[in-house]
């Protein structure tokens, strides 16, 4: 009897410490895996050569000196628990900022960069939605592609006079205020690749601050002393309104203002000789003035421009038209073609000029403009503009991201 007593007393204390062990495996699930947001991580590990990262909470530390190790988009040590970081801090002595490094940190709201990183990676931030502000800081000099591509949430972007290089898609999808550290004159010489913001056709895009002045127009005053205007310079600018190029500017790069869907009015002045691929197309001008210097004109250069009606040409000889599988320069919208007098015939009877004779477009002589009077717009079906522009679009947007 005793024994038995024994046994069924060891029985209940063993079930007593199984429902006992049971309890606490329970509540440190609940407390640790419920939520991965509430863990409190503490982790560290090399990310390059002579970089390492330290995990505290919710704050992921870069500190070291030279390059960050490059990644694929989910490769990054850190990457199991990357939604639950909400600040990253590159600390001084990191140079570079890897590929994929932070890429779909969707819960980063904060992003602090140290002024000795030079260079941020391929898709180092892309996706990062919780994103509503970026300070690039003096140093960094190139950005590259997609690094924060469908941060879609940014709101401003403050970029530094160091900066040289800004690659595809760097700020893909983004539509916010730029607040440029340097001169217009620094602006104009970096060197862009193709839609490095917003969207292709400009429907997504920026306004421009130089400084602290918000940039509506260039004119002679605010492009004095700059000869060159890079390319896709000013893709996308919705502050811009008005561009008069002086004489003393000799280039204007493909795209330069390809989607800038508020300006206006454009007039070029007499040291363009070439009006580049795209310069202006997507844009909202209504009137184009081209001086006597400009002996071609490339191809889809004003496409997209739905409002252009009037375009005013200085030269006694037609500048020659290049097209694009068979795009002319000027969208069919164009109804009068003001030119030298007594050159209308010779525009009417030359390759590219003569394209826009059947359409209904004018070409009149300079001095008889004001009684030229209305003619009906053109109208081209939704199925032709659809076609161009996918044409012009694939030629514009030469894709080179690469999902590792």
């Amino acid at each position: 009897m005793k024994q038995k007593n024994f046994y069924k007393s060891n029985i209940v204390c063993l079930s007593f410490v199984l429902v006992l062990f049971i309890g606490i495996i329970s509540l440190f699930s609940v407390v640790f895996f419920q939520d991965t947001k509430n863990i409190v991580f503490a982790a560290d590990g090399s990310c390059g050569a002579n970089a390492e990262y330290t995990i505290s909470g919710t704050t992921l530390t870069i500190s070291g000196t030279g390059d960050m190790a490059d990644f694929y988009s989910d490769s990054a040590p850190w990457n199991s628990i990357k939604s639950s970081i909400t600040t990253v801090v590159i600390e001084s002595g990191i140079t570079r900022i890897g590929d994929y490094a932070f890429y779909e940190f969707t819960n980063l709201s904060n992003l602090s960069i140290a002024s000795t990183v030079t260079t941020i990676g391929s898709n180092a931030f892309r996706n990062c939605t919780s994103l509503t502000e970026i300070i690039i800081p003096q140093g960094v000099t190139t950005i590259e592609n997609a690094a924060f591509s469908a941060c879609e949430n940014i709101t401003s972007i403050t970029l530094p006079q160091s900066l040289s290089e800004v690659e595809l898609d760097a700020f893909g999808y983004i539509s916010c205020d730029i607040h440029f550290l340097g001169s217009l004159a620094d602006w104009c010489s970096i060197s862009y690749e193709d839609v490095w913001i917003g969207s292709d056709d400009g429907s997504v895009g920026y306004n421009l601050y130089i400084g602290a002045n918000l940039l509506t127009e260039l004119n002679p005053t605010n492009l004095n002393g700059i000869t060159s205007i890079n390319p896709f310079v000013f893709f996308a600018c919705h502050s811009l309104t008005s561009v008069e190029i002086p004489d003393t500017v000799t280039e204007i790069g493909a795209g330069a203002f390809i989607g800038c869907v508020n300006l206006e009015t454009v007039i070029l002045g007499e040291g363009i000789t070439e009006v580049e691929f795209g310069a202006f197309a997507f844009t909202g001008v209504d009137s184009v003035e081209l001086s006597s210097t400009i002996d071609t004109i490339g191809p889809v250069a004003f496409f997209g421009c739905s409002s252009l009606r009037t375009v005013v040409i200085s030269s006694t000889t037609p500048p020659t038209l290049v097209d694009m599988d068979g795009v002319w320069p000027f969208p069919e919208t164009v109804t009068t073609f003001v030119v030298p007098e007594g050159t209308e015939a010779t525009y009417e009877s030359s390759t590219g000029w003569s394209t826009y004779v059947p359409t209904g477009s004018q070409y009149v002589p300079a001095g008889e403009v004001s009684n030229t009077g209305v003619v009906a717009d053109v109208i081209i079906p939704t199925s032709i503009i659809i076609t161009l522009s996918v044409a012009l679009l694939f030629v514009l947007k030469r894709k080179k991201l690469i999902i590792k």
